[in-house]
């Protein structure tokens, strides 16, 4: 159900930074023209700095932090970048946060400052302000390669997982919020994801009354197996080409190639944990 930021971003790499800058020109004028709002005015660097230095403070001491990595960090158009290096015999963990580009060529995340307080505050996690149904969608966080031959093999996927799951989470054990004031809508309906990795990937729904998820057949089908773990209310569904009613304290897999959607006619939330494994996921 959900391209990876990882996947959009290496798909950008491989030739669409032309585009990006067309798009960055087009925006630039429809504002000027009034066709779209003013973009919310940037934070100052010493703030942007502080919740940076709160992130990694609470990652020096992260049982994640199991190898050094580089990566960078740009916020309202301001670079910083953060060299974290994990416990040796014979030093501590090591994390500082730096302005400007890395030296190296590596990935970086990218947001604006709301994006970034709203992180700091726990309102959501890096999963969930990354969400997106397609590899095209915007979202209020992303990552990119500092350089176009950054290799977006299966260990740059692991280190970028690593960071994203552990890096803007702070605490042990790491909590992360879900609910409706911690989602955003994707899909067509209400999500806070949980934990992605390579194989796996956990989201929160709520389905409010009228809410449609895969409304659209292109987003109806995945290569993969999905669980759904159903919580709460009640909603309809059509799976496979049968349709039917969901209740919570249910369950169903739904096998890779099976097509479905869920949508809400009834008057209160429906609620459920999907969890999509196997390749691909």
């Amino acid at each position: 159900m959900f391209g990876t930021a990882f996947l959009a971003a290496r798909d950008r790499a491989r030739g669409q930074c032309a585009h990006g800058n067309r798009t960055a020109l087009l925006r630039g004028v429809l504002v000027v023209a009034g066709l779209l709002p003013q973009p919310a005015l940037a934070q100052s660097p010493a703030d942007t700095r502080a919740i940076l230095e709160r992130f990694a403070d609470d990652f020096r001491s992260d049982p994640a932090l199991t190898e050094a990595v580089e990566f960078g960090i740009r916020v309202d158009g301001e670079w910083w970048h953060v060299d974290a290096r994990p416990a040796s015999d014979s030093a501590p963990a090591y994390v500082a946060v730096r302005e400007g580009r890395p030296q190296g060529t590596t990935f970086f995340f990218f947001m604006d400052g709301a994006t970034l307080r709203r992180l700091d505050r726990g309102e959501w996690n890096a999963r969930t302000a990354m969400g997106r149904a397609r590899h095209g969608d915007p979202v209020p966080m992303d990552i990119d390669p500092t350089d176009p031959s950054f290799d977006w093999n299966d260990d740059a996927a692991r280190r970028v997982d690593a960071v994203a799951n552990h890096f803007w989470v702070r605490g042990q054990p790491e909590l992360l919020r879900f609910g409706k004031e911690a989602s955003r809508i994707i899909h067509g309906a209400n999500a806070a994801l949980l934990h992605y990795e390579h194989g796996m990937r956990s989201v929160w729904y709520q389905i409010d009354p009228g809410q449609h998820i895969n409304r659209d057949p292109g987003d109806q089908v995945n290569p993969f197996p999905s669980l759904f773990i159903f919580l709460d209310g009640r909603a309809r569904a059509r799976i496979g080409g049968i349709d039917t009613e969901l209740v919570g304290g249910t369950a169903t897999l739904v096998p890779a190639g099976v097509a479905h959607e869920l949508w809400n006619p009834f008057d209160e939330p429906f609620a459920f944990i999907l969890i999509m494994f196997g390749d691909g996921a």
